[in-house]
């Protein structure tokens, strides 16, 4: 096109910019950003695109740049930009590394100086951004502090804002309780279930898992059986990941009562039954 002396304008170096970072060629992403003239509000998904591709390669380095960019050409900044930023500076460990007081400072920081921003910018918490926000938290094993953010959805759930703008949903519960549960806060995820259907969420295959890992923390064959049940009556199925998960209870039960719960659980989801073994 240039060749052709065709002027470019910004809808093309936009969609060229897009194109650019989904094909993770980051460079060009931001050689097109940069040539964009008079940028606008509408143009917010160009630098959300490229800030994602930063994601997905794992460069929060760029990731500032862009942002720097963004700010400088006063384009502003949307739920999504925010969900990014979380995603990308609210992890400081890597992954299987626990947190550590520096660590939890520096996530705590970096949390705040986003959602000062997002004042600034009258942009509002979504689902997807607090539960970005409580992985993070949880990834650190800030259990009060991630408590303290899932009581202030909670809150804002029983506002009036809360049809506008949710703040909660199985997939955040779910993260809360994977948290409480690797903390082995066993009471403190019970509770937290508990509320979970009281607000009216239904727990799904993943909050299913969670709970019976919850009960491998104590060996609560009990309470193991009762998810099950209760799993089976919701619609779903036992997978390897349910049997997987059941392995890490059985090693605290005695013999006795492992034939007793393999052949009145197991058996049966297989066709068996132990009349028909015997």
């Amino acid at each position: 096109m240039e060749n052709k002396s065709l002027k470019l304008n910004n809808s093309t170096y936009t969609t060229l910019a897009i194109g650019y970072s989904r094909s993770r060629e980051l460079d060009l992403a931001e050689a097109m950003l940069d040539r964009m003239i008079d940028k606008e509000p509408q143009y917010t998904r160009a630098f959300n695109s490229l800030l994602t591709a930063c994601r997905v390669v794992d460069e929060p380095e760029r990731a500032l740049r862009v942002l720097a960019r963004m700010k400088h050409a006063k384009v502003k900044p949307n739920i999504m930009t925010y969900e990014l930023l979380l995603s990308l500076f609210g992890n400081v460990n890597p992954p299987y590394e626990s947190g550590n007081r520096q660590s939890q400072e520096d996530v705590l920081r970096r949390i705040s100086a986003i959602e000062i921003d997002m004042g600034r910018n009258s942009v509002e918490h979504s689902e997807n951004s607090m539960n970005t926000l409580l992985k993070a938290l949880g990834a650190e094993g800030m259990v009060k502090e991630l408590l303290q953010y899932l009581h202030l959805a909670e809150d804002h759930f029983n506002s009036r804002d809360a049809q506008s703008a949710p703040l909660l949903g199985t997939n955040v519960y779910n993260t809360v309780l994977h948290a409480l549960v690797e903390q082995k806060e066993r009471d403190v995820a019970i509770d937290v279930f508990e509320k979970m259907k009281a607000f009216g969420f239904k727990p799904d295959a993943v909050t299913y898992h969670i709970m019976m890992d919850c009960c491998s923390l104590t060996g609560d064959l009990q309470s193991a059986r009762a998810l099950m049940a209760t799993m089976l009556q919701d619609g779903f199925t036992f997978h390897a990941c349910t049997y997987s998960i059941l392995m890490k209870v059985i090693p605290k039960m005695n013999f006795i009562s492992f034939l007793l719960f393999f052949s009145n659980n197991i058996l049966p989801q297989k066709g068996f039954y132990i009349d028909e073994l015997l």
